[in-house]
């Protein structure tokens, strides 16, 4: 004999809430509008859908068969030379893939049921060179579909003090390069282009005033129309405690200017607008 569920707050109050169950668990991911249960998908893995290319080397693994297991490389020809196998085409296909037709020739002509993964162990064959105004400029390798803003972060960064504040990227396929702001990439990611194998990313370099002597950060800042002596002090790390503050000399092609920072501190002198390649010489106290 069979007996109804029953709530305990009676039929009529299941009825009324019923509706509202089913929107709540549409909404967290557990039912389709229809009714129909489903799964909430996880992120994609980028090296699963990572189409492999001469040079790149994966690993594939036969259960239980030692001699098919290993690491092996893909030749200029786009090609895997595997024992027993013999020579496979892998260019262009992803690892899945290339698992599905190691798992039918050996099912044909070696094994019984053979279990087959395959997946990249070095990625070699998207190169992208990066150059300029980076922390690690060089040679670095996509593992996927791959963005500007990852491969910056990739490579260390932006050298504020050294950039222009522009990205130029320069396809391999023959469209035109294209100039992308860094500010506003930083910011709402604007310009956050997908890059493709042998694009050239470089982060452009400015132009730059030097500041050095007595300050926190000897060296160059970068130069932005209307930067004063005091701003580019600033961006130095301002003057050391040895500094001679009444003793500092802005050299200007190749003519010094003699400026007391003191007062130019206190309003009393003009803070003087730098130009690109001005130089700024901070003294020490004679103490």
């Amino acid at each position: 004999m069979r007996y109804p569920l029953r709530s305990p707050w009676g039929e009529e109050a299941m009825n009324r809430i019923a509706p509202i169950l089913v929107l709540l668990a549409a909404m967290l991911g557990f039912f389709s509008p229809s009714g129909t249960a489903w799964a909430t998908p996880g992120p994609a893995d980028p090296a699963a859908a990572y189409r492999v290319g001469p040079g790149d080397s994966v690993r594939i693994k036969v259960v239980g068969e030692e001699d098919l297991t290993g690491v092996f490389r893909v030749d200029e020809n786009g090609s895997l030379d595997l024992p027993m196998v013999g020579v496979v085409a892998a260019d262009g296909q992803t690892p899945a893939e290339i698992g599905t037709t190691l798992t039918r020739v050996l099912g044909q002509d070696f094994l019984v049921d053979p279990q087959v993964s395959v997946q990249v162990e070095e990625f070699a064959s998207r190169p992208v060179q990066v150059l300029g105004a980076v922390r690690k400029p060089g040679t670095y390798y996509l593992e996927g579909p791959t963005r500007l803003l990852e491969i910056l972060a990739e490579v260390g960064g932006v050298l504020d003090e050294k950039s222009s504040s522009e990205v130029r990227v320069t396809p391999n396929d023959g469209r035109e390069a294209v100039t992308v702001d860094l500010e506003a990439l930083m910011l709402s990611g604007e310009g956050d282009v997908l890059l493709g194998a042998n694009d050239v990313v470089h982060v452009l370099e400015g132009k730059v005033i030097y500041v050095n002597g007595e300050v926190g950060k000897p060296g160059s800042v970068a130069w932005k129309g209307g930067i004063t002596v005091t701003r580019a002090l600033a961006l130095a790390g301002g003057a050391k405690a040895t500094a001679n503050l009444r003793k500092a000399y802005l050299l200007r092609e190749g003519q010094p200017e003699r400026l007391n920072l003191k007062r130019i501190f206190r309003g009393q002198d003009p803070d003087p607008v730098l130009r690109p390649g001005d130089q700024l010489l901070v003294g020490e106290s004679a103490l």
